[in-house]
């Protein structure tokens, strides 16, 4: 491996384990932890190119690849929950009538039969 290719694959796993650090330490959820500690791990083995096809690297690598996997599902799976609670923001309470909005263009009354 390059010189050049080493250091900027630390360089880019070291910024992407800081800032998930970052706003792991301000939000406490836990898979931003585990995306940080991945790239944290990618990033020190970038630096020890002696590593490099022993069993050792292997184990890193595989247990990199599984923090990564893990904190982007719990990340996704997080959000979709979110969105599932903010698409019913707007339901009727205890299965209660629902409220038409202001611009429906329906008028109050019985229905028309025709």
């Amino acid at each position: 491996m390059f010189l050049i290719e080493r250091i900027v694959g630390f360089l880019v796993n070291l910024t992407v384990c800081g800032v998930a650090l970052t706003y792991f330490l301000g939000t406490r959820k836990r898979c931003l932890c585990l995306i940080s500690l991945s790239a944290g791990i990618s990033a020190v083995l970038y630096l020890l190119p002696q590593f490099a096809g022993t069993l050792g690297r292997f184990a890193l690598d595989l247990a990199s690849l599984l923090l990564w996997a893990i904190g982007f599902f719990m990340l996704l799976s997080e959000r979709g929950g979110q969105a599932l609670v903010h698409a019913q923001l707007d339901a009727p309470p205890n299965g209660g009538p629902t409220t038409r909005p202001a611009s429906s263009g329906v008028t109050e009354g019985p229905p028309s039969v025709s």
